[in-house]
Order: C-alpha cells, then structure tokens, then sequence
C-alpha cells in the first residue's frame, strides 16, 4: 500500500520479543525499529545459545547500519562471556573500534580467558604498529601466564620503555624486574616521565599483590527499562508503519516524531487524525490531538474543544485537545490551562500549552519548575523560560546543561534567553559562551543551538548568520515572541502555526 495506506507490515513490538526469530530481532535494533532497552536485553538474554550464533555473525559482517549495534553485542559478551565470540571481537580490533570501545573490548577478551590467547597471538603480527600496541595491553590483561605473551612484552621495552613497563605491570610477572632495573639504570638518558613509570612498575612488580577479580558487570545498569524506536533514522514511510503498532507505548512515540512539514504530507494528518479519534489508548489520542494542532483546521478545532469540555473523556486525552488547541487563538484557554497545572499528572501538558500560548502571564510558572523532580514538567518549564526570553533565568539554565534529561531543551533555552541586543554579533557570542560553559558541544547540539540563535534572529527581523539558506524552513517549535512585544511581518506567527506572521494570520 502507499505511505497513506495501511502498511505492509507492522515492525516489532516488545510483546513479540519473547518469540521473535534471532535475525529479525537484531535487524529491527539496528534499522531502529525497536528500542535498545532492558526488554530487548532480555529477550536475547532468555535465548542466549538461540541467539548466540547470530549474534557473531551479525557482528562479523559488513554492515552499515543507521543503529550500529557493536555496543550492545560488547556489553553481552562482557555479561555472558562465549568463545564464540572472538571472531567478533577480533573484527573490533582489525577495524580500529579499539579507539571507541578500549574497555568494553579489554574486558570482553579478560572474561574469555585461556580462551584468547591464540586468536591474539596470530592476530597480533597481521597488525599495524598501532594496533599491535593495543594487543599488547589485552593480551597483559588477559590475567594469563605464558611465556609469548613475555616475550612480547619484553620486546617493547627497549623502545619504549614507559610503555613497556607499564605492560609488564600490567602483566603482572616479578621476573620481569631484573631487567627493568637495568633500562632505569640509563635514568639520564631517559625522560622524567619514563623513569616514574619505571620506578612504580618495579615498585609493583616487587610486591606483586594478589590477582584481582573482574568485578561483576551488571549489563542491565547500563541500560533503560524502556526506550522506544529511535525514530531519528527511521523515514516517514516506518513512522507510519508504527501507527499500527499493537504496542500503545510505540504508537505514542510515533505520533510525536512527526513535525509540522510533515503533519502536511499525504496521508499523515489523515492517519494522526484517525489515531485521535478513535485510538484504544487515551494517552495516544492525546499525543496525537496536541501533534494535530499546528495543522488544525476550524472543523478540527471545534472537535478539540468538545474533547477538552468534555469531563467524560479521559483527562490524558483533554491534556493532549489542550496542548493542540493552544496553537491556535488562545483566549479561552487560561482556565482550562490552570485546571490542568493543578493536577500533576497533567501537569507538562498545560506547562506545553502555557509557553505556546505566548503570554506572559504564564513566565512565573517557568521559573516555578526550573529544577522539578518531573522531568517532564522541568523540561516545559526549560522550554518556557526559552521562549520567553527569561534572561534573568541563564544562570539556574547554565547548570542544567549537566543534567542530561533536559540538557538539549537547556543548551537551546540559554541561546534564546542569554541577554543582549539581538545581532549577529550577539549569535555568535551566545554560541562561543554556550560552548565554554557546557564544556563543548556534540555536532547535534551545535546544530540545535545554531538553529535556535537564527530562529532568534529571524524573529527579530534579522539575517540569520549559520544557516542563512533555510531561513524559510522554521519548525513549529521555533522561538515566537511573547504577546507583549511587537510581532513583526518576518516573525514566526504568535498563533503557533510554525508559519511567519505575513504568510499567516498578518495575511488577513
């Protein structure tokens, strides 16, 4: 069927873990088409021998994957160590993801044991210089005497004596201590870092303590209860799909991928509008009334506003007709706005329709919630004191750049709020200042904190100064002045439509 049709096929639910094929498990993680949570963990962890032969050779072949899942088969075999994987971690090694994964990596191979060293020592002379040295330290940890792995080590030391006496302590072997002696004994031919390395490898080496154990890796600490599709890689067309998951949790997840550009395809609104009127679940009805409000014509409005009046409907659904219908005119929200602050549970939704119903009546209620213990709450309340401008908030939003559940809403918050007269000098000061403070920025929040400074300037009737070309292309979240200041004819609209003023309500 088409993209506005019933799928093809549903992807994969967590309620078919438990019985799904190996190979149709690990390929939906890596399309990212199911979640990498403790569920999926699970799963292969009940079937582990079922599994286990897939597991190798999916992680042995070429494969570029949107969702590589080199991390998650690492942390398995850390947790259940299997001989069987070595043809995989010795893939690790040849194709330099030692780099990124050095201790998931040394431990996987510690684990396995006598199991090892063979592999490691054929492996070993196929290497580059490089990659031979990180050899060399896995094969000192592997908690293994054997004269090769000596050997080896020994013939590091005279060209690189710090690293091989690091080696040998590493290794663990007092025999090694004669000669390590007689390298210190050319201490003025030798730097004052080596000789330290030197002198606490002998130190070691000289007092051999007992062989430590591995500590128990626990690989369910590393990992959420419960993640969804990362719907970021996933087109339109598998989005969509997701709408048909038997799974409510999925199905919600899908109904919030989908942006305002997107809400005007063929077949999206058609099918958002199908899930909020007639969804099984009240929480899916809800994400997808609120998704439906940038896109809401009178009709459906009118249909929100008799879900949100309606004390029957379930309150999960109301929040959702709440949150969609603050896109549009706004004055006869407030009560409704304020009922649903006063209930926790509903809470996030009014703080959502509060920030996009752009007055600043509401800016207090941001500063209320700047570090509450609801992540969801804290994260409107981070947006809110964006879009308002809440310059005298920058300080409580720089420390939550170290909270990593609201960071990316913090980092784009603080390029709104930082105080200034909007200019494109001001744009790239805010961006050195945001890079200093949150102790550098990933290409995804250097992205995100650039966009939000141009939305600023656009709004403000400014050239945007890092993405100059896609100054038309302004997302339904885009910063919108408060009702209080001048709205320009080049300012995203006030209304919420994500469109500008002039190509909008300015245009009647």
């Amino acid at each position: 069927m088409g993209t506005a049709g019933v799928p093809e096929s549903v992807p994969l639910h967590p309620g078919q873990f438990a019985a799904a094929a190996p190979r149709e498990l690990l390929e939906a993680a890596a399309r990212g088409l199911v979640g990498i949570d403790r569920r999926l963990i699970r799963a292969i962890l009940d079937r582990f021998d079922e599994f286990l032969p897939e597991l190798v050779r999916f992680g042995t072949e070429d494969r570029r994957d949107p969702v590589p899942l080199d991390q998650l088969l690492l942390d398995l075999f850390r947790f259940r160590p299997a001989p069987e994987a070595i043809p995989f971690l010795i893939r690790c090694i040849r194709d330099g993801s030692y780099e990124y994964f050095e201790d998931e990596l040394t431990e996987a191979f510690s684990r396995l044991g006598a199991a090892a060293l063979e592999p490691l020592l054929q492996l070993c002379p196929e290497l580059e210089p490089g990659q031979q040295a990180e050899v060399h330290f896995i094969l000192a940890s592997l908690g293994i005497r054997d004269p090769r792995i000596y050997s080896l080590l020994m013939q590091v030391l005279p060209a690189e004596p710090g690293e091989g006496a690091f080696l040998l302590s590493v290794y663990g072997d007092p025999a090694a201590v004669p000669e390590l002696q007689r390298v210190l004994e050319r201490r003025a031919e030798l730097n004052p870092g080596t000789v330290v390395d030197l002198e606490e490898a002998i130190r070691e080496l000289s007092e051999p303590a007992q062989p430590a154990e591995l500590e128990h890796y626990d690989i369910f600490e590393d990992y959420a209860e419960q993640l969804g599709p990362l719907f970021g890689v996933l087109s339109l067309k598998d989005r969509l799909r997701l709408t048909h998951s038997p799974s409510a949790e999925y199905r919600a997840e899908a109904v919030e991928s989908f942006d305002s550009t997107e809400l005007e395809q063929a077949g999206v609104r058609e099918r958002l509008v199908e899930l909020a009127e007639s969804d099984p679940d009240a929480n899916v009805r809800g994400k997808a009334w609120a998704r439906l409000g940038a896109v809401a014509d009178e009709a459906l409005r009118e249909t929100m506003w008799r879900r949100l009046r309606d004390e029957q409907v379930p309150p999960q659904e109301r929040a959702g007709a709440l949150v969609g219908l603050s896109h549009g005119d706004c004055a006869e929200l407030g009560p409704y706005i304020l009922r649903f602050y006063e209930t926790p549970d509903s809470r996030p939704q009014a703080m959502e329709a509060m920030w996009r119903a752009l007055d600043p009546v509401y800016a207090p209620y941001f500063s209320r919630h700047l570090e509450d213990p609801d992540v969801n709450v804290r994260r409107e309340a981070v947006t809110g004191a964006g879009v308002f401008r809440m310059s005298a908030e920058c300080g409580r939003l720089e420390k939550l750049f170290h909270d990593e559940a609201v960071r990316p809403e913090a980092l784009r918050a603080y390029a709104l709020a930082a105080p200034g007269k909007v200019s494109a000098v001001h744009a790239r000061q805010v961006l050195a200042k945001i890079e200093q403070l949150a102790g550098g920025l990933s290409d995804y929040e250097a992205e995100m904190v650039c966009r939000a400074l141009d939305m600023l300037l656009d709004a403000h009737g400014r050239r945007p100064v890092f993405y100059p070309e896609q100054t038309d292309e302004i997302s339904e979240d885009a910063w919108a002045p408060p009702a209080s200041e001048k709205v320009g004819r080049n300012d995203p609209c006030p209304c919420g439509s994500g469109k500008k003023y002039k190509k909008c309500c300015g245009a009647r």
